[in-house]
């Protein structure tokens, strides 16, 4: 069948500590078989908490995950984000961000960030990194704010080009518009959905719904389609040119939805994961199908693949095909698709 994945290898690794975020390394000429990708430590302040840069290698002679590099973190990593293959930026439960360079010349621990991003007065919720180095944050209290990650870089310590308080509460996540770096948009406990353009400062546009919003994520490919996942466990597919009717509601979580990306390379393919453990690829070219699912006759017909742990999925990053995860167990998982 078109389309259809299967998981060809998995490799797993045991973290001393907790870790709540995983983000795999950019990269231009990215190797499924063999890549970088970063975790951080929650230890509640009982010892020092790090960045740890990873390799995984899924090659036939060697099926491995190796610990490169510590990075000294300030503070529990609540989020991380890497971008433009050298630069990663962490969220911390001192409430600040820290953007560091994969690059730089250091020993194995390196002890200081090179830049303090200073905003917040309660916990960051999350990161999405576009074009131009502009970084998206957003946080407990409300905000949403955009920084300027190249400007000023050696200046230590900036301040948010723009910080914006529409949300009435927690704002749960945040994801630019890949196709038009010019949109991003943010989603919230107060059922907000909400749209804004760089090109106009004081333009919003409102999409109300019937629960609290947890997760956002646009189309890597079609810039009108993005999903939104409630507090009801549900993914809804909207249409960006017409947010008053949803295009098609998937259902299958039992838990909480933790995590929701399109692919970067399928425009028709995106990944949800739970704290019901499962982590389930969609296919949206099985909407209308009447057969059952290519899995199973018990599950959806839109699912393309799912992957069942025992403990709750924290967090997940997709490229290419290659998938990282990170539970509640404290495992990382490197699954590797064809």
């Amino acid at each position: 069948m078109e389309d259809s994945i299967i998981i060809d290898k998995t490799i797993s690794k045991v973290l001393e500590w907790p870790s709540y975020s995983i983000s795999i390394r950019q990269s231009g000429q990215f190797d499924n078989n063999n890549f970088e990708f970063l975790t951080g430590t929650n230890t509640a302040n009982q010892e020092a908490n790090y960045i740890t840069l990873l390799n995984a290698s899924l090659s036939n002679e060697k099926n491995e995950i190796v610990i490169k590099r510590k990075y000294k973190h300030f503070g529990n990593v609540l989020k991380l984000i890497s971008y433009n293959d050298s630069f990663l930026v962490s969220a911390s439960s001192n409430n600040n961000l820290y953007l560091y360079n994969l690059n730089q010349d250091c020993n194995e621990i390196s002890t200081k960030p090179d830049l303090i991003l200073k905003a917040y007065t309660t916990p960051c919720t999350s990161l999405s990194v576009g074009n131009k180095d502009i970084l998206l944050s957003s946080s407990e209290k409300g905000e949403v704010s955009l920084w300027n990650l190249k400007n000023d870089i050696n200046t230590g310590v900036i301040e948010p080009l723009i910080t914006t308080t529409y949300h009435k509460g927690k704002v749960n996540d945040v994801d630019w518009n890949w196709s038009n770096y010019s949109l991003y948009s943010s989603c919230g406990e107060d059922k907000q959905i909400l749209f804004y353009d760089l090109r106009d400062k004081n333009k919003k546009i409102s999409v109300m719904t019937s629960s609290a919003v947890k997760k956002i994520s646009f189309n890597k490919k079609n810039q009108n389609l993005f999903l939104s996942a409630n507090g009801k466990n549900i993914i809804d597919l909207w249409d960006l040119r017409n947010t008053k009717i949803k295009l098609h509601t998937f259902q299958f979580h039992s838990n909480s939805i933790t995590g929701l990306k399109w692919s970067d390379k399928n425009e028709n393919l995106f990944i949800s994961t739970g704290n019901d453990g499962n982590l389930v690829m969609w296919n949206v070219k099985h909407l209308g199908n009447r057969k059952s699912s290519v899995l199973s006759e018990d599950t959806p017909v839109e699912t393309e693949l799912i992957h069942r742990k025992n403990g709750k999925i924290y967090d997940f990053d997709w490229k290419g095909s290659a998938i990282t995860l990170v539970d509640n167990q404290n495992n990382i998982e490197v699954i590797k698709t064809k």
